[in-house]
C-alpha cells in the first residue's frame, strides 16, 4: 500500500469518529515510514516498555484528542499486554505490503509463499514499485521468483536471460556487488538455482567466476570444438539456452564491448589459447568467443604468405574464401580483425601478380594493359602499407611487411619500369594511343567554356589506381556520374612542367635550369599561373586548398 493510501484509509477511520487506533507492524515493515504519513491524530509508537505511561495518556490525560498508537512488533497476547482493555474498545489496524502488493497485481493467493521467501525485499517502496512495474506474464512461481531478481538487478523484462545480462554487464566486480544484494534480499540460491535450470551450472560451489566460465565454455562446445578435459568440466547439457543469452549478449551494442573484456580476461584465466592451438583448423573457423581463433588463423595465413605459397589453404580454405569466412559473415570479432584479413588478401594479390609474365609488344599494348588490370598491383601495394601503419599490433606482420616491399620494388616496380622504358624508347609518347597532357585544356576546359561552371582538382602525384578507386567510391552515390579518363604525361615528368601543361599556351618552354615558362610568361607559383589563367579567362581563379576548406557554404 502506497503512503497516499494509508494515510486515506486512517484519516477516513479518524473522520468517522473513531478516537483511538492501534497498528501492530509484526515485520517492522512501515517503520520508516511511519512519521511522514500525514495525519489526522497524533502518532505515538510503542517501544513495549511504556505501557503504563500510555495508558495514562490515553485515558485520563489526552481523552480529546485522537491517536494513531503505531507498535513495530507483534500484537502481545492479552494476558500479556497490558493495554489490553483499551485495544479491545478501540479500531486495529493491519497491513503488509505482501498483501497490498498481491491486491493491487492480482496475484493469486496460492503465489503468496513464493513472495514471502523474501521478507526484507518488502521494506523498501524503491524496490516494491520496480517489481509492480513489471508485467508478470503469466503469474506462476517461477515468474514471482524471476521478477524479484528483475526488481534486484534492474531488469525491465521478465527472464532470466536478463538478470544475467545486468549481472555482467558491468564487469565482474559490478557482477559480484549485484550477487551480494541479492544475497542481502534472501535471494541468492534462487539466482544459482535458476542458472542451474537453464544453463545446466553446477550448484556444488557456484560463483561468478564459474558462471562466466560455463557460459563460454558451453558456447564453445555447441559450435562442435572439441575442448580439453580440463575445459569441458564446465560445459552443459543446456547449449542452446547458452547459445541464444551469449549470442544476445554478444550482438548487443550495449554489451558487445563487455562481452570482449570478458572473454579476454578467460582467455588467460582458463588458458584457451592452449586449448585453440591444439585443435585443427578446420575447427576453429566457426568459432567466435574468443580474439585468440582469429589471432592463430591470421597467424597461420601470414606463415602462408611468408612461405610464398598464396594459394594454400587453411583449415580448407584459400585467403579469399578465409576472409570471407571470418570478416564478411557477421562473427563476433569480424569488426575487430576485418582490416587484418584485408590487409594479408593485398599482400596475397601483389604476390600473385609478380607472378604474372609481363610480354608486351608495345607500349601502347603496354599502357592500356595497365589501366585494365595492372594497376591492382599498385593498388594492393598501397592499401597493404595503409592497413600495416593502421594495425595496432606491427610486430606479428614485421616480416610480411619487408616481404611486401621487396616484392613491389624488385618484382613489381623494376620490372615495369624497365620493360616500359625499354618500349617507350622504341617508340613515342603520341604511340602510346591516349592524348597529351599538354593538351588537357584544350580539350578538357575550352569546350566547356560558356557553357558550365568548370573546377579542376589538381593533386600532385595523385596515382591512376587511386583515381580508379575514388571514381568506383564516387559511383555509389546516385547523385554522381564519374568519368575517369589518362592523359600522357608532358617529359621530363616533373612538378613544375606538369602544372604548366595543364594551362592554356601556344609554347612551353624548360630552361637549362628546368625553369618553366608559359608563352614567355614565368609560372613558377600560383599567382604567376593564375595571370595565364585569366589571359584566357577573365573569371579564372587560382586558390589552394587550405583557402578552399576554410570558406563557408555560400
Amino acid at each position: 500500500m502506497s503512503g497516499n493510501e494509508t494515510e486515506r484509509k486512517l484519516n477516513e477511520a479518524f473522520a468517522q469518529g473513531q478516537r483511538l487506533i492501534f497498528w501492530y507492524d509484526e515485520a517492522g515493515e512501515y517503520a520508516g515510514e511511519i512519521d511522514s504519513l500525514k495525519l489526522d491524530a497524533t502518532l505515538l509508537k510503542l517501544t513495549g516498555k511504556d505501557y503504563f505511561r500510555t495508558k495514562v495518556l490515553l485515558e485520563h490525560e489526552a481523552m480529546d484528542r485522537r491517536f494513531l498508537v503505531y507498535a513495530p512488533f507483534a500484537r502481545p497476547r492479552d494476558e500479556e499486554n497490558p493495554l489490553a482493555d483499551t485495544v479491545h474498545y478501540s479500531r486495529v489496524f493491519s497491513t503488509d505490503r505482501i498483501s497490498e502488493v498481491m491486491a493491487g497485481m492480482g496475484i493469486p493467493a496460492n503465489l503468496r509463499p513464493a513472495l514471502a521467501t523474501y521478507p526484507l525485499f518488502w521494506r523498501s517502496n524503491a524496490r516494491i514499485d520496480k517489481f509492480t512495474a513489471l508485467d508478470i506474464q503469466p503469474l506462476t512461481e517461477e515468474n514471482i521468483h524471476i521478477a524479484i531478481l528483475c526488481a534486484l538487478s534492474g531488469s525491465r523484462v521478465v527472464h532470466f536471460d536478463e538478470v544475467v545480462k545486468r549481472l555482467l554487464e558491468g564487469g565482474v566486480e559490478r557482477g559480484q556487488t549485484l550477487l551480494e544484494s541479492f544475497g542481502q534480499m534472501g535471494a541468492l540460491d534462487t539466482f544459482w538455482t535458476f542458472c542451474e535450470k537453464f544453463y545446466g551450472l553446477c550448484l556444488t560451489a557456484p560463483s561468478l567466476d564459474r558462471l562466466i566460465a560455463t557460459l563460454l565454455c558451453t558456447y564453445s562446445a555447441a559450435q562442435h570444438a572439441e575442448l580439453p578435459e580440463r575445459l569441458r568440466n564446465y560445459v552443459t547439457s543446456k547449449k542452446n539456452n547458452v547459445s541464444v543469452f551469449l549470442s544476445n549478449f554478444m550482438a548487443n551494442a550495449n554489451t558487445s564491448g563487455v562481452f570482449d573484456g570478458l572473454s579476454a580476461d578467460y582467455t588467460g584465466r582458463l588458458q584457451v589459447r592452449e586449448a585453440l592451438e591444439a585443435m585443427p583448423t578446420e575447427t576453429l573457423l566457426s568459432l567466435d568467443a574468443f580474439a585468440a581463433v582469429d589471432e592463430i588463423l591470421l597467424s597461420k595465413a601470414v606463415d602462408v604468405l611468408l612461405e610464398e605459397d598464396p594459394d594454400r589453404t587453411i583449415g580448407g580454405l584459400d585467403l579469399p574464401a578465409l576472409k570471407e569466412r571470418r570478416a564478411d559473415s557477421g562473427l563476433h570479432f569480424s569488426e575487430k580483425f576485418g582490416d587484418y584479413y584485408r590487409m594479408l588478401l593485398h599482400a596475397r594479390e601483389l604476390m600473385l601478380l609478380t607472378r604474372e609474365p609481363l610480354h608486351f609488344s608495345t607500349a601502347r599494348e603496354m599502357a592500356e594493359t595497365y589501366r585494365k588490370d595492372l594497376y591492382r598491383g599498385d593498388m594492393a601495394y598501397r592499401k597493404f602499407c595503409l592497413l600495416y601503419e593502421q594495425a595496432e599490433h606491427k610486430q606479428t606482420y614485421e616480416k610480411l611487411s619487408g616481404l611486401v616491399e621487396r616484392l613491389y620494388v624488385n618484382e613489381w616496380q623494376d620490372r615495369m619500369t624497365r620493360q616500359f622504358s625499354d618500349l617507350l624508347e622504341q617508340s613515342s609518347r603520341d604511340a602510346l594511343g591516349m592524348p597529351l597532357q599538354e593538351k588537357f585544356a584544350s580539350l578538357q576546359v575550352k569546350p566547356r567554356v560558356g557553357k558550365e561552371r568548370t573546377v579542376v582538382l589538381i593533386s600532385d602525384a595523385f596515382r591512376y589506381e587511386c583515381g580508379r578507386e575514388l571514381a568506383d567510391i564516387l559511383n555509389r552515390d546516385v547523385k554522381f556520374d564519374a568519368q575517369l579518363e589518362t592523359m600522357v604525361t608532358a617529359l621530363p615528368s616533373i612538378t613544375d612542367l606538369g602544372m604548366a601543361a595543364l594551362l592554356p599556351h601556344r609554347d612551353i618552354r624548360v630552361s637549362e635550369d628546368f625553369s618553366v615558362s608559359v608563352d614567355s610568361s614565368p609560372c613558377a607559383n600560383m599567382v604567376q599561373r593564375e595571370e595565364i589563367l585569366k589571359r584566357h579567362y577573365p573569371n579564372a581563379l587560382c586558390l589552394k586548398l587550405d583557402a578552399v576548406l576554410s570558406m563557408g557554404k555560400r
